[in-house]
Order: C-alpha cells, then structure tokens, then sequence
C-alpha cells in the first residue's frame, strides 16, 4: 500500500547560512525532532526517502547558465549572493541535492510507489528566477519539479499551490507565459512585505494569460478568512484546470507567530489549507501532489505547522492542537472586497461567480 514519502538527508544541514540567519539547518532538526517525538512516522507509516543529487544539467529546465554558474562559484569560497541569500562551500552540491530529492519525489508519486510526498529540503526556491538567486533561495524546487514532470514525464498540466507568507516572484517569472503550468500564491500582500510582488491583476501574458494567479491577503487574516478565502478561488478553479499533477510551495511563515510575516495563522489552520489540497489531488489528479519545504521560521511552531501538515498528507488527524485565529472585522470585510475584484478579475479565465 501506497504511502506519504518524507525526502530527508542530514545533508541539507551542510548549507551553512549562520547561527543568526533566519533560513538555517535548525529548522530541518526541530521538524524531525517533532515528527519523531509525535510517533507520527510510526503511526502514519511515513517512508523515509534519501534524496539523490541532481545532474546539474537538468537545472537548465528553469536557469540560466550564468545563474548555475555564479552560484557554483559562490559556494566555492562561501559568501553573499545578495543582502540576504548565503552561500558556504557546501551550498552548490546541497542544492543539487534538494532539487534531486524533489525530482525523486515526483517520480516515485507518478510510479504510484508514494501516494504523495513532503520534501523537507532546504535551500529552499520559490524566489528563485531563471537569472537571479534572491530570498535565502539559490535553485527553484517546485518549478523545476514541474518542469520535470513537464518535460521528462510527458505532463501537459502541473498545477503550484504556493501558500508561504511571501510571494513566489520566481515561480510566476518562470511560468508566466506558460499554460503547462498553473501558479497559484496564496501570501500577504507584497505591498507589506518582500518581495513586492504578487497583485491579483497578474494574470499571466501571452500562451499564459489567465494562468496565474494571485490571492494577497492583508495583514491579521487569521485562519478562518484564510480558510474561506482559499475556498472561494482556488477549487473551482482547479476543477476547470483538471491538473494532472499538484506541487505544493508550503511555507509555515504565515503562523501568528513567524517574525518575518503578518498573518495569523495556527498549526490547526494548516492542517485544514493542506487537507483541502489533499482533497483537491484525490478529485482531480490521482492523489498526486508533491510538496517542498519553502520558509518558515520560528522554530517553536514550525516543527508544529509541518507535523500537522505532514498529517493531513497521509490522511491522519493532526498530532499537535492548536487553537484557530480569527480576524477582525474591519480586515474580514477588506477581504470580502477584494475577493469579489479578484473574481472580477479572473472571471474571463475561470468560472468564478461574485455573489
């Protein structure tokens, strides 16, 4: 019988970012720490996957030359990339490996070997453009996994959920023209917080026009306009789409208590945003969904966001409660104007009805 994979390497830890900086190895420790102490890797039967280092070629699915390059050459030595992303001697090789774990994971889901799988990786990708490595990310996971699935396994739809607190600009660059790909970001609005970008009037240019989409929540949602919101844009949209395959760009950022973002969610929420994923994947794609570690960075509660998410994937009940967060008014009712321009919006793409 078919399992949720967990692609892990002790490996990943050799990304050597600093004591101090926000995306570190004790991230990885404390989720493994707390899927270990929950029992959820007995109780669920969660298979352990090693990850195998990808063919550096295969990362031109999504890059450029110049960008592999420059990364290669900064972990040479170790050092900045940019204000925020960092590189040490180990950081090429382990961003191989990540990516290589990912490609793993896709092709162990479409063997029908893995019902789905989690990836906890790092570095992690979703700021990651064909040109520029930016935001603690150095190669693009979820987009070279769909470009993976595109390209070596004969898929003509791959569907991105991206639910991080930030915005995935190097994503939506990268598929932007493209219909083979369908991004959807759920984040807070990119006019409070890095990188800038993710309005709901990208849509998408050319072949891609209509196929990407963007739900920017503002500050203080709280699970159950986050819940509603998600609920009100993203099924019918995926029931139109028919994906045949979901990547999954999670980011645990958005907890109430992450110091990098300003939404309010709870390891309970969570679990409910990838139950509902879940769901979507057994109606329209086979159950196939692979999901890759993006941020997330209190690491009281992450290790709780990622267990109860884990869960959900392999069909359990959540290992740690928490209780749900609400909203205030005044931030549900901005919600509910913008959820009715956002379907005004996408409405010549997508059968979405205003009220």
């Amino acid at each position: 019988m078919p399992s949720t994979g967990i692609i892990y390497s002790r490996a990943f830890l050799k990304h050597d970012t600093g004591k101090d900086h926000p995306e570190r190895g004790a991230r990885l420790i404390a989720i493994v720490k707390a899927l270990k102490e929950s029992s959820l890797i007995e109780r669920a039967e969660l298979k352990l996957v090693k990850p195998i280092r990808l063919d550096p070629e295969k990362l031109l699915y999504v890059h450029s030359p110049a960008l592999i390059e420059k990364v290669e050459k900064a972990s040479v030595k170790g050092g900045y990339l940019d204000s925020d992303t960092v590189t040490s001697p180990d950081s090429f090789n382990v961003a191989l490996l990540a990516v290589g774990g990912v490609f793993r994971a896709g092709d162990l889901v479409m063997d029908g070997k893995l019902t789905n799988a989690f990836c906890l990786i790092r570095p992690p990708g979703h700021h990651a453009t064909r040109d520029e490595a930016m935001g603690f990310c150095l190669f693009n996971n979820a987009a070279l996994l769909a470009a993976h699935l595109l390209k070596d396994k004969g898929l003509r739809r791959v569907l991105i959920v991206d639910w991080d607190v930030h915005h995935g600009n190097g994503t939506q660059d990268l598929f932007y023209q493209s219909r083979e790909v369908l991004y959807f970001s759920v984040h807070q609005d990119g006019r409070t917080i890095y990188p800038g970008t993710g309005s709901f009037d990208e849509v998408g240019e050319g072949e891609g026009e209509g196929f990407n989409i963007n739900l920017p929540l503002p500050p203080g949602v709280g699970d159950d306009v986050y819940l509603y919101a998600l609920s009100e844009i993203l099924p019918p949209i995926v029931e139109a789409y028919a994906p045949e395959f979901i990547v999954a760009s999670v980011g645990f950022d958005a907890h109430r208590q992450d110091q990098l973002g300003a939404l309010k969610l709870s390891a309970q929420g969570y679990y409910e945003i990838a139950k509902l994923v879940v769901e979507l994947a057994h109606r329209h794609c086979s159950g196939r969904l692979v999901a890759v570690l993006e941020g997330g960075y209190n690491l009281k509660y992450i290790p709780k966001c990622a267990a109860n998410t884990i869960a959900a994937f392999a069909g359990h009940p959540p290992p740690f409660r928490e209780a749900a967060t609400h909203t205030q008014p005044s931030v549900k009712s901005y919600v509910d104007g913008l959820l009715r321009r956002i379907k005004t919006v996408l409405s010549p793409y997508w059968p979405l009805k205003n009220d």
